[in-house]
């Protein structure tokens, strides 16, 4: 999980997510998910619980 702004500046050095697998980015400017080669960016508006919510769904799901 990660901010914004933490992506905002990270994804021109990155060029991919920063872990294999999905990485969830709490927003209040939410869009489509982003895919990469290791993963996919999902952009959650609805807070810091409900991205750690969905990031356990992932994890559960295996990823």
């Amino acid at each position: 999980m990660i901010g914004r702004r933490t992506y905002d500046v990270g994804i021109g050095h990155w060029g991919d997510v920063p872990f294999a697998g999905p990485a969830f980015v709490v927003t209040h400017r939410p869009g489509p998910p982003v895919e990469m080669a290791s993963g996919v960016f999902h952009f959650v508006d609805a807070g810091v619980a409900a991205a750690i919510a969905q990031a356990e769904a992932a994890a559960v799901r295996g990823w």
